[in-house]
């Protein structure tokens, strides 16, 4: 088999020839075109050596056993082997053994005429023991006559275009490692916060149905408020009645008599005019006088729709006119000392009413302990910035084990007749709900004194 090397030979043994024949003008003289060739494949020569010797890449011609004929430098600087020392070895040599079977496949599919090149990756042990990466590019060169000859081969290094791509892959492989760590958190979190967000509906629904629970026992105290409002309306109302009845019964007899001294002038014969316009004006006057009490109690029954500014003194005055024929009638004395003229912004017949309870409630005490030295007294004026009305009374004040309940619903200390135990419940929710004050009962050293403050 010839090789470049026998080519080159033959080649050299032809140009001994021809220089033989003489000197350069010689045969340029006589043999021109043989002279020509001669330059022309000298140059080429020097172009092959040249690209072959100082290519990128590693070129080397090997046999169609392996073994290496002709190695360029890049190559020697690629395996780490000299030129002498790759002549002695095969590619079989110093490819790396799980790329060789592969490798020998390529090879033979070339040597049986398959194909007429190949190209693949594939690695070589470098002389120091690490491998090297490489980019094979092998072609089969034949005779016209079509026996082989030998094999070109190229050969690049990709050792760090590999240890990129290694690179590469492994941060991509982190990189998925973490993005799935990341989604199998975020996984779980999602479902963290679709419990916490199931609960929280559970805590809602559970949340609106005590808001429903509480509006409907919020609807069911203002019912009985109400009722509790209008029962004690009705109690103040019985009381209003028993106050009319003693306001009416002096007045009515005053009238009687004033009728009875108009019959005395006409007996005795002196009867005139003017006798009976004065007995007619005195009974106007008493007339007028009932006819004022009845607009008083119907301004006490009528409901409070705003809140309007009124003077304290004014509405306790009124209050003690509606039960002055009762007190009257009891041997009750009452004192009303005012200081100064204390304001409240609020309803003026609610507070009227908180009045009359306790009032009432200070008749019905005396009436049961039987106190001879009756008395009751109201004191108003101002303290901090606050309206305050006290009510005194010396009727032995409150039982200390009931102090702290006088102000619940239904309960009360009088009989089923007297009493229905709203009253004062009812005026501290006037007080202290309706009007943002403050209603307290203390005892004193010999009764009870009950405190409101606006």
């Amino acid at each position: 088999m010839k090789t470049p090397s026998d080519s080159q030979n033959n080649w050299d043994s032809l140009r001994e020839k021809i220089i033989g024949l003489g000197d350069h003008s010689l045969r340029k003289t006589y043999y021109p075109e043989l002279q020509q060739k001669l330059d022309d494949l000298q140059q080429s020569e020097e172009r092959f050596r040249a690209t072959f010797n100082q290519a990128a890449v590693g070129i080397a011609l090997a046999g169609l056993d392996g073994r290496w004929l002709q190695i360029n430098r890049k190559l020697c600087d690629t395996v780490g082997y000299t030129e002498e020392e790759l002549k002695n070895l095969t590619f079989q040599d110093i490819t790396h053994p799980d790329d060789l079977k592969v490798s020998l496949e390529w090879f033979h599919r070339v040597l049986a005429g398959e194909i007429r090149n190949y190209s693949i990756e594939k690695r070589y042990i470098h002389k120091n023991g690490s491998t090297v990466w490489i980019n094979l590019t092998v072609s089969l060169v034949s005779e016209s006559s079509g026996n082989h000859k030998y094999l070109i081969a190229v050969i690049e290094d990709i050792t760090e275009r590999k240890r990129t791509e290694e690179a590469l892959r492994d941060a991509y492989n982190e990189l998925d490692k973490r993005v799935a760590e990341r989604t199998a958190e975020l996984v779980k979190t999602i479902t963290a916060l679709q419990e916490e967000v199931a609960d929280r509906i559970t805590a809602e629904q559970a949340l609106q149905a005590e808001m429903r629970e509480r509006m409907r026992t919020m609807e069911e105290l203002r019912r009985k408020d109400q009722m509790l409002m209008q029962q004690s309306r009705q109690a103040a109302m019985g009381e209003m009645i028993g106050n009319i009845a003693h306001q009416w019964r002096q007045p009515l007899n005053t009238i009687g008599l004033y009728i009875q001294g108009l019959l005395v002038p006409g007996e005795c014969g002196e009867f005139s005019k003017e006798h009976l316009e004065a007995g007619v004006n005195k009974a106007m006057q008493v007339i007028f006088h009932m006819s004022q009490t009845i607009d008083d109690f119907r301004n006490f029954f009528r409901p409070d729709k705003e809140m309007t500014l009124f003077r304290v003194d004014e509405v306790v005055a009124k209050t003690v006119s509606l039960v002055e024929g009762s007190y009257r009638c009891q041997q009750i004395k009452v004192e009303v000392k005012t200081k100064g003229e204390p304001l409240i912004n609020g309803y003026p017949n609610e507070y009227s009413q908180v009045l009359l309870n306790i009032l009432i409630n200070a008749r019905d005490a005396f009436l049961e302990k039987k106190i001879a030295d009756a008395r009751v007294e109201l004191r108003v004026f101002t303290e901090k910035g606050k309206a305050v009305v006290t009510i005194t009374d010396n009727a032995g004040g409150i039982p200390a084990g009931i102090l702290d309940r006088i102000f619940d619903p239904y309960f009360t200390t009088k009989g089923p007749d007297k009493g229905t135990g709203v009253g004062l419940y009812m005026s501290k929710t006037i007080i202290e709900k309706n009007m943002n004050g403050r209603l307290t009962a203390r005892n004193t050293g010999n009764g009870a004194e009950f405190r409101i403050e606006v």
